[in-house]
């Protein structure tokens, strides 16, 4: 009896927070970034099977990158390590712009002279 109503319990838990999951970020994009939105190339609210080839025909010709119809492993690592870069550039945008330094420009002082919101810093003591 017990077992049967912590089951019930889960299960109505589960049911209860599927709504926050699909809920959108702040950034107004799903969990796949607007993955679907862009797939979804005439806004049915499905992907066919031809949206679904033309999207990898597409990454395909992007990896092909001397157009020769083949990708080698040379190619593959390269637009693996672009595609890590991308990631990173748009990461480091991200919190950049999510931080409040980012978004006042930062007071100078003449070179040697310490701001007057800011300490010095300390000196160690010798040992």
């Amino acid at each position: 009896m017990r077992v049967k109503k912590l089951v019930l319990l889960s299960a109505m838990a589960v049911m209860l927070s599927a709504p926050a999951f699909a809920e959108k970020g702040p950034d107004g994009e799903g969990h796949h970034g607007g993955k679907m939105e862009a797939l979804d190339t005439n806004g049915d609210g499905m992907i066919s099977k031809d949206e679904f080839m033309d999207a990898h025909v597409k990454r395909f010709e992007k990896m092909d990158s001397n157009s020769d119809g083949n990708v080698s492993m040379d190619e593959i690592k390269a637009y693996r390590d672009l595609k890590r870069a991308e990631r990173a550039e748009k990461k480091a945008g991200d919190s950049e712009a999510a931080s409040p330094e980012a978004a006042e420009p930062a007071e100078s002082a003449p070179e040697g002279e310490a701001k007057s919101d800011q300490a010095a810093p300390e000196e160690k003591p010798a040992q």
